[in-house]
C-alpha cells in the first residue's frame, strides 16, 4: 500500500517543528505545512514519482507551527520490486534554509556591487562635464571686472558646480569601495550656501 506511512526520521521534529509520531497519524502532515501558493507545483511534481518518473526532486517552503518558514530540498525515488513494479516510495528532505539565506545575501551583495560600479561610471562622466564647467567659470570670472553685474551669476556658478563636483568625489568613492572619512558639518553654512 503506497498510502501507508513505514517510518519518519527523528530528525522531521527538528526542521519541520511536529513531531514523528504525528506525521505517522497524518501521513499528509508535511504537505500542508507547505504554504498554499506553492502547494500545486510541489503535488504535481511529486505526483509524477506516483505515475512514470523514478525520482523527483523539489525545493519548497514550509511553515513551522511557530511561523518561523524554512527551505527545503525534497527528493523522492521509486522502489521496484524484482518484476519493476512499484511497491514503495521513499524520499529524503534536506533543510537547506541557511544555504537560501547565504544566496539570497550574496545576490543582495552583487546588486550593490552593480550599483557601485554603475555610481562609479556616472560620476567618472559627470566629473568630467564638471570640470568643464568650473574651468569656464573660472575663466568667466577672470575677464569680467570686479563692478560687473554677471560677475555675481559666474561666481553661483562657479560655486554650484563646486558642490556638484564634492558631490562627484563621493559617487566615485562609493563606486571604488573607498573607506569614506566622516567630518563634522555646520548644516547652517551649508544651507546658507545654498
Amino acid at each position: 500500500d503506497l498510502q501507508q506511512l513505514l517510518y519518519v526520521s527523528p530528525a522531521y521534529e527538528r526542521v519541520w517543528g511536529r513531531s514523528a509520531a504525528s506525521a505517522s497519524e497524518h501521513p499528509h502532515e508535511w504537505f500542508d505545512a507547505i504554504p498554499p501558493e506553492e502547494r500545486d507545483r510541489v503535488f504535481a511534481s511529486f505526483s509524477r514519482l506516483n505515475e512514470s518518473e523514478a525520482s523527483v526532486s523539489q525545493e519548497f517552503r514550509i511553515a513551522r507551527p511557530d511561523g518561523e518558514m524554512r527551505w527545503i530540498h525534497s527528493r523522492g525515488f521509486q522502489v521496484r520490486d524484482v518484476a519493476g513494479k512499484v511497491i514503495r516510495l521513499t524520499g529524503i528532505a534536506s533543510d537547506i534554509t541557511e544555504r537560501k539565506r547565504l544566496e539570497a545575501s550574496l545576490f543582495q551583495s552583487q546588486k550593490m556591487e552593480t550599483v557601485g560600479k554603475l555610481a562609479g561610471g556616472v560620476a567618472h562622466e559627470f566629473n568630467s562635464i564638471m570640470t568643464a564647467i568650473i574651468g569656464q567659470s573660472e575663466l568667466l570670472l577672470h575677464d569680467l571686472a570686479a563692478g560687473n553685474p554677471l560677475r555675481k551669476n559666474a561666481s553661483e556658478i562657479h560655486h554650484a558646480a563646486d558642490r556638484a563636483a564634492i558631490l562627484t568625489r563621493q559617487l566615485l568613492a562609493y563606486g571604488r569601495k573607498q573607506i569614506l572619512q566622516p567630518e563634522v558639518l555646520d548644516l547652517n553654512l551649508v544651507l546658507a550656501g545654498m
